[in-house]
């Protein structure tokens, strides 16, 4: 909620800030900073202007900061605010890169990205900076097994080839878990059945062995199976056939 100010307070305020924008235009940085805190920190916080010029001032120098103010603003007017917030969730993001915290650069690129129209003066570098990210983030959870969000970074990179590769390997892992649960409700005939079919599509896959060795054992388990039915019926000559082959 809005503060109440008094009028001769906002009035001062609005003198305060005034003086400051004049010291902006004069190259006394370090002095507008500081009157443009004041007014915030004791006359008046709402002050939409001082609260934009300070988040711009401190943009480049403090962007955590400069983001504080300029979410104030934005929420007491969003059309103004808006391109000044991603300005300052841009710098966030360069701050991030080079403290090599990459998901957070990638997350306020995303937010920037939110905040602008797709023709905005800096859609190119930006679009450029959230796909550079989202590349990197998605090569790092494919090395660390973590697909799903692979497949999300990549999709936001739009890499298609990151998205084929970590699709078929989701793919793969999901025939995996469906082969499991078959050998482990004995489900022998359909396991093996899955498994051909894994062989058949990824032949040269760093797992094919270990399908092959598992189909094995399915095909195995498969024929015990068989000659314990034709044993449960007495039928011993076709139980026999069946566990010499």
């Amino acid at each position: 909620a809005l503060l109440e100010i008094d009028e001769e307070t906002n009035k001062a305020a609005h003198a305060t800030y005034l003086n400051a924008r004049e010291m902006v235009r004069l190259q006394r940085i370090d002095a507008a900073e500081e009157s443009l805190s004041a007014v915030l920190e004791k006359e008046n916080p709402n002050h939409l202007q001082a609260q934009l010029l300070l988040g711009q001032i401190l943009t480049r120098r403090q962007p955590k900061t400069a983001v504080k103010h300029l979410l104030n603003a934005y929420e007491l007017f969003p059309q103004i605010a808006a391109e000044p917030l991603a300005q300052a969730y841009l710098q966030r993001a360069r701050q991030e890169e080079k403290e090599n915290n990459l998901a957070e650069a990638f997350r306020f690129t995303k937010m920037t990205k939110e905040l602008l129209p797709p023709d905005s003066s800096v859609a190119k570098e930006l679009g450029h900076m959230h796909k550079g990210y989202a590349d990197q983030l998605g090569e790092e959870a494919w090395r660390q097994g973590q697909l799903a969000e692979a497949l999300s970074y990549f999709e936001a990179a739009e890499n298609e080839a990151g998205q084929a590769t970590v699709s078929h390997e989701l793919a793969i892992q999901n025939t995996e878990e469906h082969i499991e649960r078959l050998m482990n409700g004995r489900s022998y005939d359909k396991a093996v059945r899955e498994l051909d079919g894994l062989l058949a599509k990824f032949p040269h896959h760093e797992r094919s062995a270990q399908w092959q060795q598992k189909k094995e054992t399915a095909e195995q388990a498969t024929r015990f199976q068989q000659a314990q039915s034709h044993l449960d019926r007495r039928e011993w000559n076709q139980a026999k056939d069946i566990l010499e082959t």
